[in-house]
């Protein structure tokens, strides 16, 4: 608190020297600066100015105006936007210095006033009301001397180890806001500016947005993302006693103080019940973000761009979006590692393949990871102090921080940071929590999306707290609300064996994720026995641990089972007597985790979701105290819908064989009527030497790579893309800049094998963005001006002509052009030679480590055809050396496969051959672990293709020989 409090002195010190300080010295040491009719003559007819009159009273005071008029500006656009509570954009490059300066600078001042104010909370305000009586976890045993601020406590099955007096120690992830620098950031940390080394060492191999590297330590940049290692993990409170409460920041008289938190602390039998509500800043107190930095500025961070929508146009926001794109990438492995040579796995269709360019645009893994670690973070919390699981009712997600509301007060561990005095709502900053927590269970698996508030929050609601939620409303919207929840239920990666029954709804789409925990009944009176028996079942199991509720449960029994709700979603609202069956079932068997969704209200003393329309909808909680809660809800259905099926369907077809091509690739074409001469072909020259030799077989990366050489007579570098692998440019003109997605419009424009015309380009970079064309125009523009000209004056990017469309100079190649020249359309039939050259191309997987959360939407089917393409080359050179008796050979082939698509087990089989091949049966063995640790990762139950169960067979008799 007074270190922000100083650096927030200091900031304001500093605003007022430059607004007013410099200003007052510039007139009272110079006085009028303009200079006079003959000053203005002598100027301009070069007389000499004998004493530097003119230079000292005219001259450098209109420069000193001049530098305080460019700092003033960006001073007073920023403390506007502060009082205003705006974002603010920085895009003018005379100004934008100045105005990340000026941002740090009043974010400081503001966060200094926040902590003066208590002023924590960028979360929405919210109000408390009662929640429903059946919700809370009573002690077994009540505390005497227990306050209303104390947890029930459940003692654990077994006292915990002591601990061994050494700290442990973990590694965060920062990102990077404006202002940041390692001095700073390894004092906010480690508590001294020296570590920015540690910093600096620990983070140069991660790749950064647009491609980049940490090559300089003065040089971050905003939306990095740093390591930050050997980081102690703060104890955690003992068993024996309660953990202390966070600090909490003081009351300021006269402040805006949020709703929620302002009354005194509940009483146990009287608990507040936190929802999210927006925010409503006011002129002259804006909420400043709490930021690991007081230099925080919004403009850097991803949901506050406008250029990155957080949900796709039907309503699907980003979070339930990365979790769609986790299962259909799940799936495309599996097609992958079926796929046999010659074969092409199954991709969508052009409609269903832009619709999934819009999932990536908006798609928020980052999010999504948080989410789910924070929390097991609290599950693995609550059951090393033997405290009870703390009544999450909601979560509200933004770029910068995610906020925990709760039933009633609880302590969360570090790095949570309470937003109320009264502990019942906490903060959290992405990138903070720790990610060794394998083995725990997540408490919250029924925590799904309900849509996005007025202020870019994505809402989350715990449906095993509230018991019942009610959609109603207009009926297809209200059935759209009911399919994102199904869709999240079935995908989302923190619901672990959680149990969703569909009653008159499509099964197809939650089906197609994941029909384990999917079932699905056309009418709910075949169910209803079922779910008396379940329900019976789960409360003798946990009277078996001597438990009585599953969230206990999920502390304490958690070897055999994960204790997973079972959710009701129906479509229409059932008769009455079933109707008060499931309102009493819900009421009396919440301990038991059993909740359902409903499209029309089932109990009107629950929670209503009210649609209004595809983009505004209410939150009404129980009780009448809470504010109904607006917000744009996530819908799925429609096209969308339609379309998401074609893509998951698409993962089930039989794979294809491809259509013939040319042999030689180079076929982009040349606007009519221009003549452009063409440098000569460079043909690759097969370079068979530094072959690997037995015992000591080569990796793809230790290979020499493909350049293209550039002969000492050309006047002009040749571009040249490498994409068969982490994506690089050769032959650029280093004196112009590459924008920022100039390498990736290239690549584009090369793999289309001819002109793109404006609107291809824009649904292929802009997927989300109605009406693109400005981006599209202005990104060719600044390509062709960083390409320049070619070796005869031509433009290396022509402009576009009329029924044209956009096309690259026939001279820019890609190694995947070199590649496709040297093997054709049908490996067999390409020389060994040329096989070989055509693998020293390959660097890994084709488009590795590129930035899909915004860019490179596009490549999943040309990406799939180079690891198609380059796992054939490499299958067939790997059995041409076996038929030689070729190991080395052989083992270069099957690592190249490994490289590129280390899940499919082709290559393995390669290496496990040449390994027989010569009796190395310890080699084969150590290549067989290898595959299992890297194919079946941590999956206990993985076993092999049957064609690799063939060769493992053989080894073992030749062991019994």
């Amino acid at each position: 608190m007074m270190r922000r409090f100083l650096l927030g002195v200091g900031a304001l010190l500093a605003i007022a020297l430059i607004l007013v300080g410099v200003p007052a010295a510039l007139i009272i040491v110079a006085g009028n600066p303009i200079p006079t009719s003959n000053q203005v003559h002598n100027i301009i007819t070069l007389v000499p100015d004998y004493g530097n009159v003119i230079l000292l009273t005219k001259v450098l005071p209109c420069l000193g105006w001049i530098a305080w008029i460019l700092f003033a500006i960006p001073m007073l656009i920023e403390i506007g936007a502060g009082i205003a509570g705006r974002k603010t954009t920085k895009r003018v490059w005379l100004l934008k210095g100045q105005q990340y300066a000026a941002a740090a600078l009043v974010t400081a001042v503001l966060v200094m006033f926040a902590g003066i104010g208590a002023m924590h909370m960028t979360s929405p305000p919210v109000a408390a009301a009662p929640p429903p009586p059946t919700v809370s976890i009573e002690p077994a045993s009540p505390d005497p001397a227990a306050t209303p601020e104390s947890e029930p406590r459940i003692e654990p099955a077994a006292t915990a180890a002591a601990a061994s007096g050494t700290p442990a120690l973990q590694t965060l992830t920062h990102l990077v806001v404006p202002g940041d620098n390692l001095w700073d950031i390894s004092e906010t940390y480690y508590g001294a500016g020296t570590r920015d080394t540690d910093i600096f060492q620990a983070s140069t191999n991660i790749l950064q947005p647009g491609g980049q590297r940490l090559t300089n330590p003065n040089l971050i940049r905003p939306g990095w993302r740093l390591d930050i290692p050997d980081v102690p993990v703060p104890p955690a409170p003992t068993a024996d006693s309660d953990p202390a409460p966070a600090p909490v920041p003081e009351t300021g008289e006269g402040n805006h103080l949020p709703e929620f938190g302002a009354q005194p602390a509940p009483e146990p039998d009287s608990t507040p019940s936190p929802i999210p509500a927006p925010s409503r800043p006011t002129a002259t107190t804006p909420s400043p973000a709490p930021s690991h930095s007081a230099k925080a500025d919004t403009s850097a961070v991803p949901h506050s761009d406008p250029a990155i929508p957080l949900g796709t146009a039907g309503g699907i926001v980003g979070v339930l979006a990365a979790a769609l794109l986790l299962v259909l990438g799940g799936r495309r492995l599996n097609q992958r590692r079926r796929r046999r040579t010659g074969e092409r796995i199954a991709m969508p269709d052009p409609a269903a393949a832009e619709f999934e360019q819009e999932l990536r645009m908006v798609a928020d893994p980052v999010g999504l990871t948080d989410i789910e670690h924070a929390l097991r973070l609290l599950q693995a919390h609550s059951a090393n102090t033997g405290t009870a699981l703390p009544e999450l009712l909601a979560v509200r997600l933004t770029a910068q921080e995610m906020a925990f509301y709760l039933v009633r007060a609880a302590n969360l561990p570090a790095p949570f940071e309470p937003l109320t005095p009264d502990r019942t709502a906490w903060t959290l900053r992405p990138g903070t929590i720790p990610t060794t927590l394998q083995g725990t269970v997540c408490p919250y698996p029924a925590l799904v999306i309900i849509g996005v508030d007025d202020n870019d929050g994505i809402l989350l609601v715990d449906l095993e707290q509230l018991g019942v939620l009610n959609v109603v409303g207009d009926q297809e919207l209200a059935r759209g609300v009911l399919n994102a929840l199904a869709g999240e239920l079935a995908g989302n990666p923190w619901g672990e064996q959680i149990q969703v029954s569909l009653v008159g709804m499509d099964v197809a789409f939650p089906h197609a994720i994941d029909r384990f925990r999917i079932q699905h009944a056309n009418h709910l009176d075949a169910l209803l026995p079922e779910l008396r028996n379940d329900l019976g079942e789960r409360s003798a199991a946990l009277h078996s641990y001597g438990i009585d509720d599953v969230h206990a449960a999920r502390i304490l029994a958690t070897e055999t089972e994960a204790w997973a709700p079972h959710i009701l979603v129906l479509d229409e609202v059932p008769d009455d007597t079933v109707r008060r069956e499931l309102a009493e079932m819900v009421a009396a068997d919440r301990r038991l985790g059993f909740a359902l969704a409903v499209r029309g209200e089932i109990d009107a003393t629950r929670a209503t979701l009210r649609i209004e329309s595809s983009d505004r909808a209410l939150l009404l909680l129980p009780g009448g105290s809470v504010p109904p809660l607006p917000f744009t809800p996530q819908l799925l259905r429609g096209r969308e819908l339609e379309l998401l099926q074609d893509l998951l369907d698409t993962t089930n077809d039989d794979a294809t064989h491809p259509e013939p091509h040319a042999r030689e690739q180079n076929v982009t074409t040349v606007p009519p009527g221009a003549e452009i001469p063409l440098p000569e072909p460079r043909e690759p020259s097969p370079d068979p030497h530094p072959l690997p030799t037995a015992g000591t077989p080569a990796t793809p990366q230790t290979l020499p790579e493909r350049v293209p050489e550039t002969r000492e007579s050309d006047p002009v570098l040749v571009p040249y893309l490498r994409l068969l692998g982490p994506v690089e440019a050769d032959g650029l003109n280093p004196d112009e800049p590459m924008p920022a997605r100039g390498i990736e419009l290239m690549a584009y424009l090369l793999l289309r094998r001819g002109p793109v015309d404006g609107l291809q380009l824009q649904r292929a970079f802009w997927p989300n963005t109605p009406d693109a064309a400005n981006n599209q125009r202005g990104l060719a523009k600044k390509v062709r001006v960083a390409l320049g000209h070619g070796p005869s004056g031509e433009l290396w990017l022509p402009e576009n002509t009329n029924h044209h469309g956009y096309v690259l100079h026939p001279a820019i190649r890609s190694d995947w052009d070199d590649f496709r020249a040297l093997v054709g359309d049908d490996p067999t039939l390409a020389t060994s030679d040329d096989l070989i050259a055509a693998l020293r191309l390959a660097r890994g997987t084709p488009f590795a480590a590129s930035n899909t959360r915004r860019w490179w939407q596009w490549i999943a089917i040309p990406q799939e055809e180079m690891i198609a393409a380059l796992m054939d080359a490499a299958d067939e050179l790997g059995n041409r050396a076996l038929d030689t008796r070729n190991t080395s050979l052989a083992r270069y082939a099957a690592r190249v496969e490994q490289a590129v698509d280390p899940l499919n087990e082709a290559g393995w089989r390669i290496e496990l051959r040449a390994a027989l091949q010569v009796a190395d049966l310890d080699g084969f063995h150590a290549i067989l672990e290898d595959l299992y640790a890297r194919v079946g990762g941590d999956d206990p139950d993985y076993d092999v293709d049957d064609e690799t169960r063939i060769l493992i067979d053989q080894a073992n008799q030749r062991i019994r020989a």
